[in-house]
């Protein structure tokens, strides 16, 4: 019941905008080239 009340709440709510807090650094050779060279 608990997880049902808080699915409604979730959808009466609706989506936030996501916030981007953190400055998270992924170099590696295997990381994709979209990561490494910030394209997004």
């Amino acid at each position: 019941e608990g997880l049902a009340v808080m699915i409604d709440w979730i959808k009466a709510r609706g989506p936030r905008p996501f916030l981007h807090n953190v400055e998270l650094e992924i170099d590696g050779p295997l990381a994709p080239k979209v990561w490494s060279k910030k394209i997004l």
